[in-house]
């Protein structure tokens, strides 16, 4: 295969990975400071401290709801199946252009002719980005983590497959761990799933996200395992065996299903 079919397919998931991830981080600092500041019941500081961020970061929730719109698409694409550089960009290009904001998604103070001039904006910025790039500079593109958007009928024969194996009337309370949230989060970090998960041999996981705006669901390497920054109604984490599963639900908890991952998650506890 042309490597550089490879590299443009990198290349566009990087950049839109890195608008998601700073947009993230702004977003992440903003609300420490907010939490801090109504504490203190102070709201002209709050005020004034939603001025700055978007001064500093205008419309910053819109170009981060659109790139992950756009980045979900690219992430749905599969390289191998292209057998030329122009083929696999008109591709991407074509899919950006076709990407959109989930309709739930509302902005205050954004109409929706400014959200759309925004967001062809963002889809404009990209496209001339990759114009730019010179075809060899794409044959050395460092390589990222493996993620790709699964189809409805993967999605559905997972579903299928967790119901089978977990969802049965013998199924008990011993059969399942169940966490608050909050209390998840703090004591179980993202690194230490990663290590068990690796001494389990586990080389990639599902990712079955339903109901969730402008999210998708995922076959992916278990670097890319996040499970504190997804959106979703309730969201399954499993293998291609569904021999262990990790359920976030709305509700507000985690559920642990798996013996050998029940014991080890029950170390921390």
């Amino acid at each position: 295969m042309d490597e550089r079919i490879i590299g443009i397919h990198t290349l566009s998931r990087r950049y839109f990975i890195e608008i998601i991830r700073s947009s993230r981080n702004a977003l992440v600092e903003l609300f420490k400071k907010l939490n801090k500041e109504c504490i203190n019941q102070k709201n002209e500081e709050v005020m004034n401290l939603l001025k700055d961020f978007n001064k500093k970061n205008p419309y910053c929730l819109i170009k981060k709801d659109i790139s992950q719109a756009i980045l979900n698409k690219i992430e749905a694409i599969s390289p191998e199946k292209f057998y030329s550089l122009q083929e696999i960009k008109k591709r991407i290009i074509s899919v950006c252009e076709k990407a959109e904001i989930d309709d739930r998604t509302h902005y205050c103070d954004v109409s929706k002719e400014l959200k759309r001039e925004i967001c062809n904006n963002e889809k404009q910025k990209f496209i001339s980005h990759i114009d730019s790039i010179d075809e060899d500079y794409l044959v050395n593109i460092e390589p990222l983590f493996y993620r790709r958007v699964l189809s409805k009928e993967k999605i559905n024969e997972i579903k299928e497959d967790i119901n089978k194996t977990w969802y049965k009337s013998k199924l008990n309370e011993k059969d399942t761990m169940c966490f608050e949230k909050s209390y998840f989060n703090e004591k179980i970090k993202t690194d230490y799933l990663l290590a068990i998960l690796k001494r389990k041999k586990v080389e990639k996981i599902y990712m079955v996200n339903t109901g969730g705006i402008n999210s998708a669901s995922y076959i992916m390497d278990i670097s890319a395992l996040d499970l504190y920054y997804t959106d979703g109604f309730d969201i399954y984490w499993c293998s291609d065996k569904v021999d262990w599963m990790i359920v976030e639900s709305h509700e507000g908890f985690y559920s642990i299903y798996g013996d050998w991952l029940k014991a080890e998650i029950g170390k921390l506890i």
